[in-house]
């Protein structure tokens, strides 16, 4: 598992939606940052 995932923008984790051993699908939503009280899905 990754120590450190980097992104675009500043942003917080907000919310993991996925979780260690689930399937996911091509589209699905991991996570979720929050930045500038934006919430961006991570897919």
């Amino acid at each position: 598992m990754a120590d450190e995932i980097r992104a675009e923008m500043v942003a917080n984790v907000w919310k993991v939606v996925a979780s260690m051993g689930d399937t996911v699908s091509d589209g699905d939503t991991l996570v979720i940052l929050e930045s500038m009280k934006m919430e961006i899905p991570v897919l």
